[in-house]
Parts: structure tokens; C-alpha cells; sequence
């Protein structure tokens, strides 16, 4: 069962992204920097899964690198919002990145497994961590990518805050 806080987290957040007109936000460059070691020939005919992936914003720009699959798991509602964007170039669903062995049973591992933007909102952001190792095969490559304490100083007193009583 999902931490109660991490549902609320994953709520909010999907508020936020359904108030956008176009869910795939983020530029190809944008997401291609996020990535980074990952070059992004080296994901064209890879399995691939992003943690946590919201509206699919992420997905949408890794469909076009050519991943021989391309999987995405989101705890919160705005999952469906990603299988409308990515129709079939990808499979979303709904789960939680925390039980990476009900995961694995589900989907297996992934030569690529990238968490953009979520494991530092995570109530419990070891088990978020956890998911990315388990769920790499053997030989494959995992990627997290969190906010920096550093230079971070508006999120960390305005949006933060908000988003606790949002």
C-alpha cells in the first residue's frame, strides 16, 4: 500500500500537470540533458523505464530516441494522462515505484531505468533509490536525477511549503 503522503505528493503533482496544455512540456534537449551520462543513441532498441512519470512529458521525448520498449509507472492518476499522450509508443501504469518486486513480477527489468524529479519528494527516498537498482538488469543503467539543496532556495521555501498544505 502506497505511504499516505507519497499518494498526496503524487495528487498535487498531478494537479498541476493537468492545468497544462500541452503535457509534453519539456523540450528533446531538455530531457536529453536530464539523462546525461545516457547518450541518446544508446537507448534506440533498449528497454526502458521511467519511474514516476507523471503526464509521460519524459516518455514522450525518449518515444522518439527508438526504445524497443518503453514502459512508464506513475502512483498517481495522472498516468492516464501519459497513456493518452503516448497512445502505443509506450506502456504506462499505474503502481508504485517502491515495490519493485511486485514490478519485476509485472514487468520485469530494464536495460535503462531513469526517476526524474521524485525520489526527493519521496516520503521514504531510500525505497525510491532501491527501485532503480532493482529494476535494472544485470549489466544495464540506472539514472536519478534530484533537485540540489544548492541554489534551490526558492523551491525549497515557496513551492515545497505549498505543495505540503496543497
Amino acid at each position: 500500500m502506497p505511504v499516505a503522503s507519497d499518494q498526496k505528493t503524487a495528487a498535487g503533482f498531478a494537479r498541476s500537470w493537468t492545468t497544462l496544455r500541452d503535457p509534453a512540456v519539456y523540450s528533446a534537449e531538455q530531457v536529453h540533458e536530464w539523462l546525461r551520462p545516457w547518450a541518446p543513441e544508446e537507448l534506440r532498441g533498449s528497454s526502458v523505464l521511467e519511474l514516476g512519470c507523471g503526464s509521460g512529458a519524459h516518455l514522450h521525448r525518449v518515444a522518439d530516441l527508438g526504445p524497443g520498449r518503453l514502459v512508464g509507472v506513475e502512483l498517481g492518476e495522472i498516468y492516464r494522462t501519459a497513456q493518452a499522450l503516448l497512445g502505443k509508443r509506450a506502456e504506462i501504469t499505474q503502481g508504485d515505484l517502491t515495490h519493485y518486486s511486485q514490478l519485476i513480477q509485472r514487468l520485469g527489468t530494464f536495460d535503462h531505468v531513469f526517476c526524474i524529479g521524485v525520489i526527493h519528494h519521496m516520503s521514504d527516498p531510500r525505497a525510491g533509490v532501491n527501485s532503480l537498482l532493482e529494476l535494472t538488469r544485470p549489466g544495464g543503467r540506472f539514472h536519478g536525477w534530484v533537485y540540489a539543496h544548492e541554489g534551490n532556495a526558492p523551491v525549497r521555501w515557496l513551492v515545497e511549503p505549498l505543495r505540503r498544505v496543497a
